[in-house]
């Protein structure tokens, strides 16, 4: 499994870095913060998700790191 998940330096997003984990898989973080060591991504890149140049490159990095995406979960959000 390889998948990208945004909002993963906290919350939901780094319980799912943990289950991908958990299940052999590797994703890459995404997030406005930095992802802490404790985060089990194999990659981590900070990126303001609404900078939509910005967006286009954490993708595209995250595409190359992984050499594909199966599954992304876009749980990034504003409050």
């Amino acid at each position: 499994m390889k998948a990208v998940i945004t909002g993963a330096a906290q919350g939901i997003g780094a319980a799912l870095a943990r289950w991908v984990a958990e299940q052999g898989g590797a994703s890459v973080g995404l997030d406005v913060c930095s992802i802490g060591e404790d985060v089990p991504v194999s990659h981590r890149i900070q990126v303001d998700l609404t900078d939509m140049d910005a967006m286009q490159r954490a993708f595209a990095e995250a595409y190359q790191h992984l050499g594909g995406i199966d599954h992304m979960f876009l749980n990034a959000g504003i409050a």
